[in-house]
């Protein structure tokens, strides 16, 4: 009899820990491809199965796996996919500041002091871009507090 417990409950345990990566397989199956729950012909199932494992192992990009797919995890392939993925991310950072610091176009901040540079301009500091008119100054104010 303890034998038979302790295979039932070695049995149990493996059913426990394989039970979340099923569940999570059949919601990734039943979310991408809601189709499969229509289809009533075996035959016609399997071979939708078998397109359906296709895609999942060798096309879908796995996020617990470092965005590769499963295949490609398998075969070994997946630690140089991987380090090419940050290799071209580098070179592309490094080609963006490149580009950036010999197209720089400085500009030119107006301020108070260099006003001379701009004749043909209002000073920013005086320009209206509330797109409200301009307050009058030519009417005169009502004292306060009288």
């Amino acid at each position: 009899m303890p034998s038979s417990c302790a295979r039932w409950a070695s049995a149990s345990s493996r059913r426990a820990s394989l039970s979340p990566r099923i569940e999570s397989l059949f919601g990734h199956v039943k979310g991408e491809w809601p189709h499969l729950e229509q289809i009533t012909d075996p035959a016609t199932l399997t071979a939708e199965l078998d397109r359906v494992r296709r895609d999942y192992n060798g096309t879908r990009l796995h996020a617990g796996i470092g965005y590769v797919t499963p295949n490609d995890e398998h075969h070994g392939r997946g630690d140089a996919i991987r380090q090419a993925r940050i290799d071209g991310l580098a070179r592309a950072r490094q080609q963006r500041i490149d580009y950036r610091r010999t197209n720089h176009k400085p500009r030119v901040i107006q301020t108070r002091h260099n006003l001379a540079n701009f004749p043909d301009q209002p000073p920013r500091f005086l320009r209206n871009t509330s797109g409200l008119p301009p307050p009058r100054h030519d009417t005169a104010e009502a004292p306060r507090g009288v």
